[in-house]
């Protein structure tokens, strides 16, 4: 403001060009701070990546070189181990074998007798069908002694053919169970030499146990290096996210300047305190365009002063807003508030004459409209005189 207006109040800025400036600087700086942070977070990213990947490389390398060392131990093992499978596996041949030939040869030796005594068997069911036959002769010719001779002779006859059938009996017996044995001492010797080979081949299954579990604790390794990794880069991806957000946030807070000339705006407005005892009220009226009172339904006898206000409409609710947020501020700072009353005191509508004389001017429409009445009219106006008096 260049001169000074007699008839109005002109409120300066509560925050100085300087304060501004700091304060843009300040935010300027925040911004920029922001944005190195964003730049630095992303390099440790690909920092982390860098270095997690190497390590995964590195234990990788670990695990191959494990698998070939392990490979190595287990081929000496093999080779070391399958001579002395070879030698075992000849040495149950050999017993098997050995066996088989044992069965065989009893089954042999027992078939032959079988086929001896039936041949006796035959022999002797011939000449006992001959000692009956003689039996019967000698009976015939009457011949006691020479019955009796053959009486003898077919007992005995009789006696050595049940030996003969008890003796088929047993072999029989013994060629059934030649073979079932066999069969289970091979089992025995086979199992036996399973056994001894499982043993042998024990030691490949440790070097195979001690493999797997060094394989098993680096790939543990690997998948919880690779899960802090991750959890790690989402952290920072976040961090990135919010100071982002933070950045946007900070573009947004400014205008884009279209002119190059800066303007000085004046926004005129009315402020009216009502106080009743201690306690201050405060109503603005901003700026607006007057309904006209000949077209409204005259309520004077239940409006209130602070009810004028339905009568205008404002300009702009933004500016509105503005204004009535001036209102908050002189409640919310005492400091400020007197200063207010003190500068409003000196241009006060009802003590500049310029302004007094408009009010007056104002109160004759008023009563010519038919919002006042005669006497309302003339107990405003002497009122207004003893103010100005």
């Amino acid at each position: 403001v260049k001169s000074m207006i007699s008839d109005a109040l002109v409120l300066s800025p509560s925050m100085d060009l300087s304060t501004v400036k700091e304060s843009l600087m300040d935010l300027s700086n925040l911004r920029d701070a922001l944005k190195d942070d964003v730049v630095n977070l992303k390099n440790i990213i690909k920092l982390l990546v860098r270095t997690t990947n190497k390590h995964c490389k590195a234990i990788n390398r670990i695990i191959e070189r494990i698998n070939r060392r392990s490979e190595g131990k287990i081929d000496h093992f093999k080779s070391t181990s399958m001579k002395e499978i070879e030698k075992l596996r000849g040495e149950y041949d050999r017993k098997i074998i050995e066996i088989t030939d044992q069965a065989s040869s009893l089954i042999q030796n027992l078939s032959q007798e079988k086929v001896r005594l039936e041949s006796e068997k035959k022999r002797l069911t011939i000449y006992l069908d001959r000692c009956t036959t003689e039996i019967s002769a000698a009976r015939e010719r009457g011949e006691p002694e020479e019955e009796e001779r053959w009486k003898d002779e077919l007992e005995k006859c009789r006696m050595e053919l049940s030996e003969i059938d008890r003796r088929l009996e047993e072999i029989d017996r013994r060629i059934t169970d030649v073979e079932p044995s066999r069969d289970l001492e091979i089992s025995r010797l086979k199992s036996e030499y399973n056994s001894r080979v499982e043993e042998i081949m024990s030691g490949l299954k440790e070097i195979e146990a001690t493999r797997d579990a060094q394989i098993r604790m680096y790939q543990q390794s690997l998948s919880s290096l690779e899960d802090l990794t991750a959890k790690v880069i989402a952290q920072i991806n976040r961090l990135i996210e919010l100071r982002n957000a933070a950045i946007e946030e900070l573009n947004e807070m400014g205008l884009p300047q279209t002119r190059r000339k800066v303007t000085l705006v004046h926004l005129p407005f009315y402020l009216v305190c009502c106080r009743q005892d201690l306690k201050r009220r405060y109503v603005t009226f901003v700026p607006s365009i007057a309904s006209s009172l000949s077209g409204v339904t005259r309520l004077k006898s239940v409006l209130r002063s602070f009810k004028v206000k339905i009568f205008f409409q404002e300009f702009s609710l933004p500016i509105t807003g503005l204004i009535n947020r001036f209102v908050d501020l002189i409640e919310e700072n005492p400091i400020f508030e007197e200063k207010i009353i003190n500068a409003c005191c000196r241009i006060n509508i009802l003590k500049v004459k310029d302004l007094r004389d408009e009010v007056s001017r104002g109160l004759v429409e008023l009563k010519d409209e038919g919002w006042l009445t005669d006497d309302e009219y003339e107990l405003f106006h002497r009122r207004l005189r003893e103010i100005s008096a």
